[in-house]
């Protein structure tokens, strides 16, 4: 399977979007489904082919699907398939649309049920009969700029940036006052448990262990002592502890791999 970042160019969906990502399956084989790991934000699947089957784990039939900030172990078929992915920003989709990240966020639902059946259903044929990945993704964006333009949207931008800082150092911050957050940690927690969908410290630990899992991929040695996690764990049994909570086992029975995700 490839993949393929692109960047958004558009200033006005700042608040909201971090980027888009491709996949396409060159091949047909046995074990190329999709396994989510937690996010940490929502993000948007579009399966961009013209044959489309999402049938797993009782998610239904379907080309779009919404992804919680904490679903995670949920397979999705990636047999010969093409997909868009849409990451928001860990607050984006509140910013955007003011829904509460919590009523969905160990779950995959429906996108349509978010942005309209019509609408989803224009979108998708679009990015289906578009030939290359820039045009898909500026159509993307024509999406959600029509969308901003039509909606009342917000920003909370000093608590945003806290969210924003802690995705950016991995989620080894030991400390969120260190970002120099101005309001109380009572204040900071009720923003993240409404425009996130998580406790801080749950947050940092899903951030942190993507970028474990990312860091296992590259290098499958990793251990718990590496200099790049800064000395955030205390031994091998408080990073099995940790990786545990995630993944279900222990980071020596964890097979790595590269993902979409």
């Amino acid at each position: 399977m490839n993949f393929g970042p692109i960047t958004h160019n558009t200033p006005k969906l700042e608040p909201f979007i971090q980027g888009f990502a491709f996949a396409m399956a060159d091949q047909r084989t046995q074990d190329d489904s999709i396994i989510l790991p937690p996010l940490g934000f929502p993000s948007l699947l579009l399966e961009c082919s013209p044959d489309t089957k999402y049938a797993e784990n009782s998610i239904r039939s379907n080309n779009c699907l919404l992804i919680g900030t904490h679903t995670h172990q949920i397979a999705i078929p990636g047999l010969h398939l093409n997909y868009l992915r849409i990451d928001f920003k860990p607050y984006g989709l509140y910013n955007l649309l003011l829904l509460e990240m919590r009523t969905f966020v160990n779950q995959v639902i429906d996108a349509k049920i978010v942005f309209g059946a019509e609408e989803m259903e224009s979108l998708i044929s679009d990015l289906v009969s578009l030939k290359t990945r820039t045009s898909k993704a500026r159509r993307v964006e024509h999406f959600f700029l029509e969308i901003a333009s039509n909606r009342q949207t917000t920003n909370h931008p000093i608590y945003d940036e806290v969210a924003d800082k802690i995705l950016s150092s991995n989620g080894l911050s030991r400390d969120v006052h260190t970002f120099g957050h101005p309001g109380s940690l009572r204040s900071l927690e009720r923003y993240f448990k409404n425009h996130i969908g998580l406790t801080i410290k749950t947050f940092q630990g899903v951030i942190r262990h993507k970028y474990i899992i990312a860091k296992m991929a590259e290098n499958p040695s990793f251990k718990w002592n590496d200099p790049a996690l800064d000395g955030i764990f205390y031994d091998q049994s408080h990073f099995d502890r940790d990786f545990k909570k995630f993944e279900g086992i222990k980071p020596s029975k964890y097979k790595s791999s590269i993902s979409i995700f």
